[in-house]
């Protein structure tokens, strides 16, 4: 399997990544969550995806669909982010990798539905370009190749109907990748949804991991 390979090869660390607070409402930075080795293994594997499709609405963006069942790089990627999440998880069907072109223009702010959600950047834009913006939070982040930003999207609190609050502070976008760039900005976009969404960093890891995909949330018991 690839990823053993790649552990025997010792292009994954057994160390844990240092985590650090960028903001509060559970914003997190997590350095060297993949060595350079590890994030230009991942870069090659999602430069070799072959069905990228692209929005009207964000020129110079485009997505693939990975397929965990059959990518076992991308397999402990998740399996690292569950345990960072301190929740498990025994297979996802699929995660996707995000491309901005030169001279892209970036996304517009937005909110995830997932409870947690997670960039993981595989190479490093010029500095200043393709930061990911949470404007509500004054954090303007450039990306690091081989670094998770991570964050959850409801709040441990309930409305007067007992549901979730949506943490609007967590609203982001992403800023432009100049024409005069030497390569696209690579990243790969992990979302969960929990069935109990109180789980947090460091919390008990015996919760039920489901994952969201393009056709609706995949439950994995």
């Amino acid at each position: 399997m690839l990823a053993l390979l790649l552990v025997q090869a010792g292009l994954f660390a057994s160390a844990e990544p240092s985590l650090r607070l960028l903001a509060e409402h559970s914003l997190y930075a997590v350095d060297s969550f993949l060595n350079a080795s590890e994030a230009a293994a991942v870069q090659a594997a999602v430069e070799a995806c072959g069905d990228w499709a692209s929005r009207s609405d964000m020129p110079g963006r485009a997505e693939c669909q990975l397929t965990i069942k059959h990518i076992d790089l991308v397999r402990f990627i998740y399996e690292r982010f569950s345990m960072l999440w301190a929740v498990d998880v025994r297979e996802a069907p699929s995660l996707r990798a995000i491309r901005y072109v030169p001279g892209a223009t970036g996304a517009p702010v937005h909110w995830d539905i997932a409870n947690i959600s997670g960039i993981l950047y595989l190479n490093t834009p010029p500095k200043g370009t393709a930061e990911l913006i949470f404007p509500e939070l004054g954090v303007h982040h450039g990306p690091s190749a081989g670094q998770l930003v991570t964050w959850r999207n409801q709040r441990d609190v309930e409305d007067s109907d007992g549901a979730t609050m949506r943490n609007w502070a967590t609203a982001h976008k992403v800023g432009p990748l100049p024409m005069d760039a030497a390569e696209p900005r690579y990243s790969l976009l992990l979302e969960v949804n929990l069935t109990n969404s109180r789980a947090g960093l460091g919390a008990p890891s015996s919760r039920r991991l489901m994952f969201a995909t393009a056709e609706g949330v995949a439950s994995l018991g």
